[in-house]
This record gives C-alpha cells, sequence and structure tokens, in this order.
C-alpha cells in the first residue's frame, strides 16, 4: 500500500495534447494539493513513496493500491459518452478530510460509495449540510489549507499584496496601500507551456510553491476575495484583510478566523490588520487527519471539538451562478420570453443552470452544446467548436465553466465590442491575468 496525492498539471484531462492547451490555472488548487503533501511531511513519508494521479484519472486509476487523503472539491469531470460515476478507481482508498461539494444532487450509487467511507470531513457549513441531508456521516473539519506552518521570522515581510480584489472595492483602499501594495492574481489564463518556459519552473505546482514562499518571507499584509489566498496565509501568520461582494457558503470555514468585509462593510474595514493565533485548531486538524489517514482508532472528543468550532448558528448561502444568470436573462427577457441558449463547458454547474432555466423560463430551449476539447453529446445535443457561435448569433451562450468563461470574454468582446453582454454571460467572475507574477 502506497500514499497518493492529486496532481492537476494536465489541467484535468487525460490527453497529453490537453496539457498544452489555452486554460485557466487556479492558484488556490495547487495550494490545496501542496497542504496535503505538507501533511505528508509531518508524517515522515518521503516523496519517493507518494504517488500523484491526476484528477481525471482518479476514476479509472490502474496503478499500486493508494491511501488518498482527499482535501478537494468533491465533483466528477463528464466522459465523453455521459459516464458520471461520483466514485474513484478501487485502487484509490478515499481519506475524505476536507471536501466541498457544488450541491447535493448524487445518485444512490455515489452516495453508497461516500458512506463507504464515512466519516467525511467538511470544508463548510453548507457541505455538511448537503450531506447529512442525504443521510451521511459528516462532520466540519475546516479547509487544509489552514495547516500551513507559521512564520518563524517576519523581519523581511514588509510588502503589502493586493490578490484578485473586486475593482468597485479599489476605491476604498486607502492612498498608502494604493500606492504601495503590489497587484498579483490567483488565476492566471495562457498557455502552459508558455508560462512553465518564462519563470524557468518545471511545474505550476513548482511556481505555486514559490508564491507560497514569497508571501510568508515578504507578505506584512494581504488584501483578497480569494478564499485559498487568505486561509494559507493567516496560518502562516500573516495579517489578511478579506473582502467579497457577498457572503458565499464556502466562507463559513473563513469567518471563525478573521472578519469578512462584505460590499456593505467595505467602507468599515480596519486596514491594521493582525496576524490570527489559529494554532489551537490548526493542530486539531492536524492530529485527527494523520489518525485518519493510518487508519487508526479516531477519538470523538477531537472530531467534536473541530467540529463545535468550526460551527456557526447561522447559515449564508447564496447561489453566485444561478444569480449572474438570472441578471444577464431579466435584462433581455421576461419570464414567459421564448429564446434560445448555448451551455459552453459541460459541468456538474451547467446541469444546474439547465435545470433552473427549466424551472424558471418555461419556453426556453437548448440550443446548442460548445466544447473545444471533447466530441461529447449532452441532453442529446452534440457538441460543437466555439468557432460555432458567431454563426448562430441568435443564441444566448452561458460559460458555465472556468477556462470557458474567459475565453468567452474574450470571444465577445472581439465580435461585439461593449455590446458582447447582449450576447454571452458567464457563472464566473472572470478574473485572471495573463502573467504569473
Amino acid at each position: 500500500m502506497k500514499y497518493a496525492n492529486i496532481s492537476i498539471e494536465s489541467g484535468y484531462a487525460k490527453s497529453k495534447e490537453r496539457k498544452n492547451a489555452i486554460r485557466v490555472v487556479n492558484i488556490g488548487d495547487y495550494i490545496q494539493i501542496i497542504a496535503i503533501d505538507n501533511l505528508y511531511k509531518k508524517m515522515g513519508i518521503s516523496k519517493r513513496d507518494i504517488v500523484y494521479i491526476e484528477y481525471y484519472d482518479l476514476f479509472d486509476y490502474d496503478g499500486d493500491d493508494v491511501i488518498l487523503p482527499f482535501s478537494f472539491i468533491y465533483f466528477n469531470p463528464y466522459f465523453g459518452g455521459g459516464g458520471r460515476a461520483l466514485r474513484f478507481s478501487r485502487k484509490i482508498h478515499p481519506v475524505f478530510l476536507s471536501i466541498h461539494c457544488i450541491n447535493g444532487s448524487f445518485t444512490d450509487d455515489e452516495l453508497g460509495y461516500i458512506q463507504s467511507h464515512e466519516p467525511i470531513g467538511c470544508r463548510d457549513i453548507m457541505t455538511q449540510k448537503l450531506l447529512i441531508n442525504n443521510g451521511i456521516d459528516a462532520y466540519i473539519h475546516g479547509c487544509m489549507t489552514a495547516t500551513f506552518d507559521k512564520r518563524v521570522d517576519s523581519s523581511y515581510a514588509k510588502n503589502i499584496y493586493i490578490v484578485d480584489i473586486d475593482e468597485e472595492f479599489k476605491k476604498f483602499l486607502p492612498e498608502e496601500i494604493k500606492k504601495d501594495g503590489i497587484t498579483v492574481s490567483h488565476q492566471i489564463y495562457g498557455n502552459i507551456d508558455e508560462l512553465l518556459r518564462r519563470y524557468n519552473v518545471c511545474t505550476i505546482k513548482e511556481y505555486v510553491e514559490q508564491r507560497l514562499e514569497m508571501y510568508k518571507r515578504s507578505a506584512r499584509l494581504i488584501i483578497t476575495s480569494r478564499l485559498h489566498c487568505a486561509l494559507p496565509c493567516l496560518a502562516m501568520g500573516i495579517p489578511v484583510i478579506f473582502e467579497c461582494k457577498n457572503y458565499l457558503s464556502r466562507f463559513s470555514c473563513l469567518e471563525k478566523l478573521i472578519p469578512i468585509y462584505t460590499k456593505e462593510k467595505w467602507r468599515d474595514v480596519d486596514w491594521n490588520a493582525l496576524p490570527v493565533n489559529c494554532e489551537y485548531i490548526k493542530d486539531k486538524m492536524i492530529q485527527y487527519s494523520i489518525q485518519r489517514i493510518r487508519d487508526q482508532m479516531i477519538k470523538t472528543t477531537i472530531r467534536e471539538d473541530i467540529d463545535r468550532f468550526w460551527k456557526t448558528d447561522v447559515v449564508y448561502y447564496e447561489n453566485s451562478y444561478i444569480a449572474n444568470i438570472d441578471k444577464s436573462i431579466l435584462n433581455k427577457w421576461k419570464k414567459n420570453d421564448y429564446f434560445e441558449y448555448g451551455i459552453w463547458g459541460v459541468t456538474q454547474i451547467a446541469d444546474e443552470v439547465c435545470q433552473h432555466i427549466d424551472n424558471n423560463y418555461p419556453h426556453a430551449k437548448l440550443k446548442m452544446v460548445i466544447d473545444d476539447y471533447r466530441e461529447i453529446e449532452y441532453k442529446n445535443i452534440k457538441s460543437v467548436k466555439s468557432t460555432e457561435i458567431k454563426n448562430n448569433p441568435q443564441v444566448f451562450i452561458i460559460a458555465t465553466g472556468n477556462s470557458s468563461s474567459i475565453a468567452a470574454s474574450i470571444m465577445f468582446q472581439d465580435l461585439y465590442g461593449e455590446e458582447k453582454e447582449k450576447h454571452y454571460c458567464s457563472v464566473f467572475d472572470g478574473k485572471y491575468s495573463n502573467n504569473l507574477e
């Protein structure tokens, strides 16, 4: 039996060809993977004893039997042909430490699989609620990115890093921060091979490790809207200011540590943020994770301490994906109007979007399915390449993937300029950079 961790260097894909495609690099995804690497270090497990499995290959992996501590978003990319069983290969023995679920639309087979690996550690309150409502033994573990080691020396911490903040929020920044703050991004869109060559690294993961080291060494303050920027920096002892337009369920593991400044609170930001002492809960999370990985008896008191710490009385939830779609659609049509739409990016989010449109816009019709890398059939419609969009100007395009959202923004800007939003919308905010800072 070996140990395993996931990899996303190929971009959630099997084919070697897609590795070199233009796609989104979400630094936060890699930070979640590095958090498990750090856990293995604490267990004294050598890198040569760790098997790295591409996310897309988790479902048909056929190598050595492995134990896989899983601390990631729990979803199944669609396979060509429509396969969708949300269960890993039989060679993989998962330990669900800290997962996040998009929704609770599990099949009976999937629920049985999840149940066979109880208890299920959840990153946030909403995920726990979804699982409990489906009869699953679930507890709130918090995100493993909150377990990074605290820095020992902060004498070189002189820089303020501004990471993917909302454009409207920028006007509230003090002049000193506007002047001295260093703007970076946790989401990059581009050709991966080119990015690797530019920064003389072998993998994106290596680059992300360098980014984390930069924060640890030189950051005196982080201002961000990125959950997986805020949590690891807090764990490393860096003061963090977190802003967001709306409180989302996945932020529940953050509000126990620092204030969450939603739009109505932007004028009240305390710009003199201090480091947060989270060593107590960090040690508990690490302790329990190691015990579970080693398949030992789990002490009930430890689990209860963690769950009790993260639990709050109030659960906030806003489905930002649906909110973005409704805003765009209702600007063009009334509820009972006929319109044609297309889906660009077949994901679980696409399922959620189509279901919402079916329930709320009875005369809307799905006309196109766009995928540049696969030939698939979705809801009895064969996919086409994005180049077909310009030939169907009457079809309103909804981008439901991260990469497709950015690609759509670029395409419709070229096609329609300032009127691009009349022709498409995205479930994502589309923040990205063309460079690795």
